[in-house]
């Protein structure tokens, strides 16, 4: 189960996307083996829509517990859906735009 929104800037308008992951305890992760998990934890997946309202191809799929904050996403069009998947998880996505 997710939940998912549309958000719209104004044409040619770009829309920027923060994770702060409550999950990570510390602000600098280490870069070692052992504090990076092996496997994804799916919070959120982005995507681009096109002018007529259909989905321009683009999309990503965020894994949290790698960093306490990111920049995770920076949309081509005005117009994002954006999904939520990470109900029981600690995080939030801020936007920008």
């Amino acid at each position: 189960m997710y939940l998912f929104c549309y958000l719209q800037g104004f044409p040619g308008q770009k829309i920027n996307f923060t994770l702060q992951d409550f999950a990570v305890f510390s602000a600098n992760i280490s870069n070692s083996l052992h504090s990076v998990p092996s496997h994804c934890h799916v919070y959120v997946i982005f995507k681009d829509i096109g002018g007529s309202g259909k989905q321009n191809g683009r999309s990503i799929t965020i894994c949290g517990g790698k960093k306490r904050m990111m920049d995770v996403y920076k949309s081509t069009t005005h117009r994002v859906e954006v999904r939520i998947l990470g109900r029981n998880r600690n995080f939030i996505v801020n936007y920008t735009g």
